[in-house]
This record gives structure tokens, C-alpha cells and sequence, in this order.
């Protein structure tokens, strides 16, 4: 895969990763490590891979203006994470856009962001056996926004919701939006949104659908 990694003294700025198949990258597809400035990941294909995209820095070294778009991934590893989108608890990873993008068969877990915009993705969950949300939303997550996508968690999968908001590392998601998504949840016993200990937040004009609703 492509691993890209920078440094406080030595950032990588102005990178396109784009029109790329990925298959079977032992653990990234396309990884963000830290140090990135305005790089994309757009247009791949990408399959087979232990998570598909990332954002995960071992330091604190921010990313910033990092957009992922239009990527269309299959995800068959062992581990649940198709996209990770996280910060270091010292240097968040700011102006992220993750949109346009269709992930079937795993989940997406943003922590450590700022400004992050999630948008018309299309995330299915695979049966992974995991009580976590198809998108959990979780720790330092500020000024965020997460709006027109659709998760589905698959009837294989285990009992959880389709996204949550949650406490982590001692810090809660704040000025947070959720608008306009569609959750499908076909899993008996699962909830639609699993909020804990999030500050100043708002949801509304969702669709949600639950297999306890019986058909329809």
C-alpha cells in the first residue's frame, strides 16, 4: 500500500493518491501515518487489505486538509476497520473530508478531529462480532459534522447500533451534527444512535429502519 510519514521539521504536502487497486496489503491500503498536508486518497479500489484507509499518528504531529473521496472499498480483512480516521490526543487531525465514498463489509471509527466534515458515504458493517457502531464517533471530535450517509448493520452482525457518540481518553465529542442519514439496522435487538456523555450536539431529519419493525 502507500504509507505516508512525515515530520514537525518535514511534512508531506500536496499529494494525490488516485486510480489505484489496492489487493491485499498486509495492514493499510492507504495510510496517513502523520505530518500529511492537503493530501488525497480519491478514486481507488481497494480490497483485501487489514484496514483500508487510515489516519492513525504515533506522534503528535497533526494531519491537516486531508480529504478522502469517491473510493470504493470491499472489505474483507479479520480486523473490523475498513477507515479509521484518528488524531494524536496532542495534535488532532483537522479539515478531514471523508465523502463519497462506499465501504461494504466494515466499520469506520473517527477520534482526535476537528473540523471534519462526513458526507454522503455508504458504509455496510459485515458480521463482525463487535458491539461497536458502524460509525463510532469517539473521544476529541469537535466542530464536526456528520450528515446524508447511509450505514447498514447486517442481520450477521452482532447486536449494536449503526453510529455512536462516545467518552474517550477522558474527552467527549462536542458541537457535533447529525442530519439526513439513513440507518438501517438488520440485526434484532440493535438501536439506531448510542449517544454517552457527549456535550452540545444535535440530531435530526434522519431515516432509520429496524429489522425489530418487522417488514416493511
Amino acid at each position: 500500500g502507500v504509507h505516508i510519514l512525515g515530520t514537525t521539521a518535514n511534512r508531506i504536502s500536496r499529494v494525490w493518491v488516485k486510480n489505484n487497486i489496492f489487493d491485499g496489503c498486509s495492514r493499510f491500503g492507504a495510510c496517513v501515518e502523520q505530518g500529511g498536508r492537503f493530501v488525497w486518497i480519491v478514486d481507488n479500489q481497494i480490497t483485501n487489505c487489514e484496514t483500508d484507509i487510515a489516519l492513525v499518528p504515533t506522534a503528535a504531529v497533526a494531519n491537516e486538509g486531508i480529504q478522502i473521496r469517491n473510493n470504493q472499498i470491499l472489505h474483507t480483512g479479520a480486523v473490523r476497520h475498513a477507515i479509521r480516521l484518528e488524531g494524536n490526543a496532542a495534535a488532532v487531525s483537522h479539515k478531514i473530508i471523508v465523502a463519497s465514498n462506499i465501504v461494504i463489509g466494515g466499520f469506520l471509527t473517527a477520534s482526535g478531529l476537528l473540523y471534519a466534515v462526513i458526507d454522503k458515504n455508504i458504509v455496510t458493517s459485515g458480521s463482525f462480532a463487535s458491539a461497536d457502531a458502524v460509525c463510532k464517533i469517539s473521544g476529541d471530535v469537535s466542530l464536526s459534522v456528520f450528515t446524508g450517509n447511509v450505514l447498514a448493520r447486517d442481520a450477521g452482525a452482532s447486536v449494536g447500533p449503526c453510529l455512536s457518540l462516545e467518552r474517550a481518553g477522558g474527552v467527549s465529542p462536542t458541537y457535533t451534527r447529525i442530519g439526513h442519514n439513513l440507518f438501517a439496522n438488520d440485526r434484532a435487538g440493535g438501536n439506531f444512535v448510542t449517544v454517552v456523555d457527549t456535550i452540545r450536539w444535535s440530531i435530526g431529519s434522519n431515516i432509520c429502519r429496524s429489522a425489530d419493525g418487522g417488514a416493511g
